[in-house]
């Protein structure tokens, strides 16, 4: 992989875990009234597959167009299939992984505690 898809996919990570991090109050909150562990983990996920799949969808079709200009422009330029396919479930992996680190940290912490922290 490139450097590029690997900043990309670093920036990932840190965007979709730290949006969590910042959720702990709210998740604190939704187990102080009964969610279960899998409730909580359950709508991190689902969020995270959303931001993820958005994203390749609008990056997809960006780096189509954007992938013949420069396959015009510069002809040793690789926009092969290949490249998709290895980069969309990169994307997804490190979404999940992101999402699911955070969350489990912060379902486990004691609701109690969170909402004194404010």
């Amino acid at each position: 992989m490139g450097v590029g898809v690997l900043l990309a996919l670093s920036g990932l990570y840190r965007l979709i875990a730290y949006s969590v991090s910042v959720r702990r109050r709210e998740i604190g909150i939704r187990m102080a009234v009964s969610a279960e562990k899998t409730d909580v983990l359950g709508m991190v996920m689902r969020q995270g597959i959303v931001l993820a799949g958005t994203g390749t969808l609008i990056g997809l079709t960006l780096a189509i167009g954007a992938g013949r200009l420069l396959v015009a422009a510069f002809p040793a330029t690789d926009n092969s299939v290949g490249t998709y396919l290895i980069v969309i479930p990169a994307v997804f992996a490190i979404t999940m992984i992101a999402a699911l680190v955070p969350a489990s940290r912060a379902a486990k912490v004691d609701p109690a505690v969170v909402l004194r922290q404010g």
